[in-house]
């Protein structure tokens, strides 16, 4: 069979498969609002290339098999529905793709070549075998799910993979119920805002990318307490929004990168690679969040904000802004290198004397470069300063240029960021001094009453 169209329609229950397997090729299949295709022992949908099936609102395509499984027509099991290569399903509100039958090799959807797309805004289903499988096959194949995608078997594999390349992206609103375990390609899985996502997600072999993506105002957690997702080599954070990560990123990451929104960490990484920050916000929400092992790179519309937790990093590259944001004592400790490229450090410290609280940049290596530093008064009344407050450190060459930014006043006195002299030359402080009171204004001269003449002044 070749070419042409099916229509299913809610007429009648259908119990005989549609298609015929390898062969079937360049066919459009259609199960209409409310219509059902129900097989026992057989695939429900069975179709080689270049297929398109639609399942409409409500249609239901079910593989209700009481046997333990068997080789269909593709020699891989029973499924609900098959497919081999560029082809596209499309399952609409109200729709569903049952696989009822207690075999493990009895998928909802099962894939077996490349080039495929499917698109789910229903319920895709397995009980014992996956809801999705794609069988070993070279190229790529996509999901977008804005639907549920499930395995009622606990612990069981809702979406899994033996192929090469596999794009999962979980919108707003979908749901995956159950394992995910890619293959052996470069695969992705993103999650949108409003995307549910329980159970483990293996990236498998490759370099794969995790990504998350937001829309202003959304904030989601992905939990990662449990270790749950691994073997993704990069973390990539797009769209407005955020997103917070608890428990540990996998040390199989080698890039992070904040592109939009903020991404805030709550764990204690170790992760090895860069950490870029080309747009939106790092954050902090516990002590020691950010890897001791990333070198950061904070882009120009970049920020890096501490929230008041302390931090240390191995190097870091300022051209954006780094907010220790917090209590005073909060410090970033850079045990490398630290550059500034016009960048801006923002403190917050209680302005007294010398022993006044404040928050910290200590580099226990070189600085370079130019760097904007403002400092808030969190609730000093100012003091005489003698060898001032020590604000940046530097044990090796301080080559960078800390730069004031506006005026630093705590009750009568001003606060000035200054290099330090002798042997602490490498580091910075804040030195006060008095608020010069305005010189008096000079009073006004009294004039001279003006001059007339006599009472009897005239001629004589």
């Amino acid at each position: 069979m070749s070419g042409g169209s099916t229509l299913c329609d809610a007429a009648t229950e259908q119990t005989t498969t549609v298609g015929d397997g390898p062969g079937t090729d360049n066919v459009a299949i259609t199960v209409q609002p409310g219509a059902t295709i129900t097989t026992g022992t057989d695939s429900a949908i069975s179709v080689d290339t270049d297929a398109t099936i639609h399942l409409l609102n409500d249609a239901n395509v079910i593989n209700d098999s009481d046997a333990p499984g068997g080789t269909g027509r593709w020699d891989a099991g029973q499924n609900t529905i098959e497919f081999n290569n560029d082809s596209t399903l499309l399952i609409l509100p109200g729709a569903r793709v049952l696989s009822q039958g207690p075999g493990n090799s009895n998928e909802a959807i099962n894939v077996i070549g490349a080039g495929n797309s499917i698109i789910n805004y229903g319920l895709i289903q397995g009980t014992v075998s996956s809801a999705i499988w794609f069988q070993p096959a070279v190229g790529n194949n996509s999901i977008d799910n804005y639907g549920t995608i499930s395995i009622l078997t606990a612990g069981g594999t809702a979406i899994g993979s033996s192929g090469t390349t596999l794009s999962i992206i979980n919108h707003d609103g979908g749901a995956i119920i159950g394992n995910v375990n890619m293959g052996s390609g470069n695969d992705s899985l993103t999650l949108e805002s409003g995307s549910v996502l329980n159970g483990n997600i293996n990236g498998g072999g490759g370099i794969n990318q995790l990504i998350l993506s937001g829309s202003t105002g959304s904030t989601d957690t992905l939990d990662l307490l449990s270790g749950n997702i691994s073997n993704f080599q990069s973390l990539t954070k797009n769209g407005a929004g955020e997103w917070l990560l608890t428990g540990q990123l996998a040390t199989t990451i080698a890039n992070v990168t904040v592109n939009d929104g903020t991404l805030a960490l709550a764990g204690n990484n170790d992760y090895v690679g860069n950490t870029n920050i080309n747009g939106g916000t790092l954050a902090a929400q516990a002590d020691n969040a950010f890897s001791p092992n990333s070198a950061y790179i904070i882009a120009a519309v970049g920020a890096m904000d501490l929230n008041g937790f302390s931090q240390t990093i191995p190097s870091v590259s300022n051209a954006g802004v780094i907010n220790l944001n917090g209590t005073a004592g909060t410090e970033l400790i850079v045990t490398g290198n630290y550059a500034g490229n016009n960048g801006r450090l923002n403190f917050n410290a209680k302005l007294s004397d010398d022993a006044s609280d404040s928050e910290r940049l200590i580099v226990q290596g070189d600085t370079s470069g130019d760097t904007t530093v403002t400092v808030n008064n969190a609730g000093g009344s100012g003091a005489q300063t003698i060898d001032g407050i020590e604000l940046i450190s530097v044990t090796g060459a301080s080559d960078g240029e800390f730069i004031q930014s506006g005026r630093i006043v705590a009750g009568a006195y001003d606060y000035t960021l200054e290099r330090g002299t002798g042997a602490n030359d490498a580091n910075w402080y804040l030195n006060s001094s008095t608020v010069a009171e305005p010189p008096g204004a000079e009073p006004e001269p009294i004039p001279d009453p003006p001059s007339r003449p006599g009472r009897y002044g005239g001629a004589s």
